[in-house]
């Protein structure tokens, strides 16, 4: 079953109310997610979404090419090192090397007085695709996945779903009920038989028909709340696209 989303309009503003809902797992509705441990990075307007992780080393001195350099020289700049008994030569720092689970060398950059005071960092900044949808393999994870054209994007747990608004219908009764506005306790439209009262229905369709649209996964509805009669909007999602 999907999330229902309520509107009450009034002069006083807009409440959003939650009717019932179901958390909906790897579906367009439920979007796409980053992994665990991982940087959510939204673009504006919630559109797009990248997947980032830094790795950072420190700075030393090399302990195998030189290793009586061990005076790391405290300036600005390059991080460099230097034999504290001797003034010459003066050599770079290196990179503490990676372990297994780290990007490779060549995934760092120097990232000069980056790291406490004056010293040298080494940064590797890796881009994965998001969880929820597989992603071809040729892709770019470093451009993110973006909503189709003419979606709208909304903010989810750690990442993005992507929607547009399809049909917008005024609130209706099936064959044989009557419509009663404002015919609850939330001022919501009713629909009545007699002492029977049920929910209203999407104008030009039958409760079979909202039945089957509503537990597809990727549409949900919202019933906006108006003094003068409901309607119904119904939203058609799609998972957020990667390109080359």
């Amino acid at each position: 079953m999907k999330t229902q989303t309520v509107f009450k309009l009034s002069s006083a503003g807009a409440v959003l109310f939650m009717l019932y809902g179901n958390p909906a797992l790897a579906t367009e509705e439920s979007g796409v997610y980053c992994p665990s441990g991982y940087s959510v990075e939204r673009s504006a307007g919630n559109t797009n979404l990248k997947c980032s992780k830094t790795y950072v080393r420190a700075s030393v001195c090399p302990p195998t090419s030189y290793p009586f350099h061990t005076q790391m020289i405290d300036a600005p700049g390059k991080d460099r090192c230097k034999n504290p008994l001797l003034p010459f030569p003066i050599v770079p720092s290196v990179m503490v090397p990676p372990p297994p689970s780290y990007p490779p060398v060549s995934a760092f950059t120097r990232d000069i007085n980056g790291g406490s005071g004056y010293r040298d960092r080494f940064v590797a900044k890796v881009y994965v695709f998001p969880n929820g949808k597989a992603y071809p393999s040729n892709h770019d994870p470093k451009k993110g996945v973006s909503c189709p054209v003419n979606n709208h994007g909304d903010s989810v747990s750690d990442g993005i779903r992507c929607f547009d608004t399809t049909r917008i219908g005024s609130a209706s009764c099936p064959s044989g009920f009557k419509l009663d506005i404002n015919g609850d306790s939330s001022n919501k439209d009713v629909c009545k038989n007699g002492n029977i009262t049920r929910p209203t229905i999407p104008d030009g369709m039958t409760q079979s028909q909202f039945d089957a649209d509503k537990a597809r996964d990727d549409v949900s509805w919202e019933l906006i709340v108006n003094p003068s009669r409901d309607s119904w909007k119904r939203k058609l999602y799609k998972y957020p696209e990667s390109s080359l």
